[in-house]
């Protein structure tokens, strides 16, 4: 949240209403589908305690789960993301207005980092599982940190595409 925040800050400064709101449908339809994630990781996450209990006696066993939940997200995620994907243009054009058609190749971008961070939430529950909660926060912050400079640079050249590929 706080870096779509900084990328709202950066596209009102240098472009102004029409780019930030072009952005802010976007986030909107990519927020939904965060939900639906966030459900299927509530789902998950007994398991997953209760897998990185194993660590110390099957090693081998949290790894295998550990890909397993990765890519049973994302399969989900690709179910998710697909219907929502054909609709939006109709949903657009029909109801919010064609003056937010604009959104869409935005919206392309934000799709594939709702399926990448889809995972990387349940990669983080199994880091916090582990007890790395030091390895999740400063490759969060490093991350972070990055995504802040790439909003400067990309927003500049692509404005709300720009902010897009910097979460991505």
């Amino acid at each position: 949240l706080l870096m779509s925040q900084a990328n709202q800050l950066i596209l009102n400064r240098q472009f102004g209403p029409q780019e930030l709101a072009i952005f802010g449908l976007s986030f909107q339809i990519i927020m939904f589908i965060r939900l639906l994630f966030a459900q299927i990781l509530r789902l998950v996450t007994p398991s997953i305690a209760q897998v990185t209990k194993q660590v110390a006696t099957k090693p081998a066993i949290v790894k295998k789960k550990l890909l397993q939940y990765c890519g049973l997200n994302f399969i989900i995620g690709v179910a998710i993301v697909l219907p929502v994907y054909f609709l939006t243009p109709w949903l657009i054009n029909n109801f919010i207005g064609v003056q937010y058609l604009p959104a869409l190749p935005v919206l392309n971008v934000l799709y594939i980092w709702s399926l990448l961070f889809g995972m990387a939430i349940i990669i983080n529950q199994f880091l916090i599982g582990l007890h790395k909660q030091r390895f999740f926060f400063i490759s969060s912050l490093v991350f972070g940190l990055i995504s802040l400079v790439l909003a400067e640079l990309f927003i500049q050249e692509y404005k709300a595409m720009g902010a897009a590929l910097s979460m991505l």
